[in-house]
């Protein structure tokens, strides 16, 4: 379901990390400025075309994060 997580909570999630799958949608230049290790990175105009790329599993939480 669709909604706002903290990045706190976020924190949180990352210290089980099998269970949260991180997708930046920024452009390449700003996720190398600063990412978050082990996100997976398909930028926002490409998402429709990639989405398949993106490998959940059941119990996984999507993350997905820009900086806007």
């Amino acid at each position: 379901m669709p909604g706002t997580i903290l990045p706190v909570e976020l924190a949180e999630l990352l210290k089980h990390q099998n269970k949260v799958c991180l997708l930046d949608v920024r452009l390449p230049a700003e996720h190398e400025l600063a990412k978050i290790e082990n996100s997976t990175l398909i930028p926002l105009h490409e998402l429709p075309q990639r989405w398949n790329e993106i490998q959940v599993t059941p119990d996984q939480k999507v993350v997905i994060y820009c900086h806007h």
